[in-house]
């Protein structure tokens, strides 16, 4: 039987000891660099770890009542600007948009007829001011010559009686002068009252232009009533426009609130949809640590869905109030108790573009910043 050496013993019991004295030594060195790691992290960089992907939410809804009639689209349906996302019954509009043109079409017949009626009348009241102011001059002529005339006329009857009082002419021939002279007198009167008539035909055309102000009112009132009629027809088109609701942006169905043969009222939320292509990090930030941070910094974020990877991103806006300020809830403090807590300001972070991930709105994020 044999015997153990007593210094073989503890020189492996001393072996063993330095082993684990080593491994020990190297872990608490280990945990010394990581917590000191740590440490630096934390003081050198802003961490956030509750912040999500968020993008721009679009909540369709109707403007117009009816009967669903198609609904081309699921949840998860990738639509373009322009498709079409449902459409609503829409032979009721269709109906008052074209009695709203047959009466625009009336309105635009009766603003042409008064125009047609007034150019006639202007075109009659202009024919009759010519004619008046031809028989005024011709009646002007005619009272000159006829003034002509009389004055022949008695110059010759004052020279007769003159002879016939020298008895150097026949009573005959005075009595024929004087004849002649009277004839020329009548003959100007008569001529001095056409003159006077064609006056009064001249100012009767002159005052039978005020009609043309009627006409001006009447063709006032039927373009009101044309324009009446046009804004109404417009409005049926654009409420006839609301029964085919078309996407407003590139994007993804989130989600469809109805089934296809629903009712459909006015205001009903319809669905909803975002744009994948314009998705940002929102981060609440500690405000203790918000005075660290400015637009422009960079921001590197890991995606809890995506383990290992990390994304890169750039603060774009800082928000200027806090989160708080925007609860539905007010947070009173009526009692007079109060304890204070750390307060957080909305950050938005771009991401830099990438083709390896498919980010959607609700994703949990880490995010961390330089300071």
């Amino acid at each position: 039987m044999s015997e153990s050496n007593p210094a073989h013993t503890a020189s492996g019991t001393a072996g063993k000891l330095s082993r684990r004295t080593l491994i020990v030594a190297m872990l608490a060195v280990a945990a010394i660099i990581s917590s000191a790691w740590w440490v630096y992290d934390r003081v050198t960089h802003v961490h956030i770890t509750d912040a999500r992907i968020a993008g721009t939410m679009i909540t369709i809804s109707s403007r117009v009542h009816g009967w669903l009639d198609e609904l081309p689209i699921e949840t998860g349906d990738r639509v373009r600007r322009g498709d079409l996302l449902l459409a609503i019954d829409e032979r009721e509009a269709a109906l008052a948009l074209e009695e709203a043109e047959l009466r625009m079409a009336v309105a635009r017949a009766e603003l042409r007829r008064i125009q047609a009626e007034r150019s006639w009348r202007e075109a009659s009241l202009a024919a009759a001011d010519q004619k008046a102011a031809a028989d005024l001059r011709a009646a002007q002529s005619e009272a000159t010559a006829a003034e002509v005339e009389l004055e022949q006329a008695e110059a010759d009857w004052n020279r007769a009686r003159s002879l016939l009082e020298r008895d150097m002419i026949s009573r005959e021939l005075f009595d024929q002068q004087r004849s002649f002279w009277r004839q020329a007198e009548q003959r100007s009167l008569s001529a001095n009252a056409r003159v006077e008539a064609a006056q009064a035909a001249v100012a009767a055309a002159e005052a039978a232009k005020a009609e043309l102000i009627v006409f001006d009112a009447r063709e006032l009132q039927a373009e009101a009533a044309v324009e009446d009629a046009r804004a109404q027809r417009d409005q049926l088109e654009i409420a006839l426009s609301h029964h085919r609701i078309v996407s407003p942006v590139d994007g993804v169905i989130d989600t469809v609130f109805l089934e296809a043969g629903e009712y459909v009222e006015r205001g009903r939320q319809l669905l909803m949809l975002h744009n994948p292509d314009d998705l940002w990090v929102s981060a609440n930030v500690r405000e203790t640590h918000i005075r660290h941070l400015q637009p422009g910094d960079r921001a590197r974020i890991r995606v809890d869905a995506y383990p290992g990877l990390e994304l890169e991103g750039e603060i774009r806006r800082i928000g200027q109030a806090t989160t708080s300020q925007f609860a539905l809830l007010p947070n009173p403090n009526p009692s007079g108790n109060f304890t204070k807590i750390t307060q957080r300001i909305e950050v938005r972070i771009d991401l830099e573009p990438s083709a390896d991930v498919q980010l959607k709105p609700g994703m949990m994020v880490e995010v961390k910043i330089g300071i």
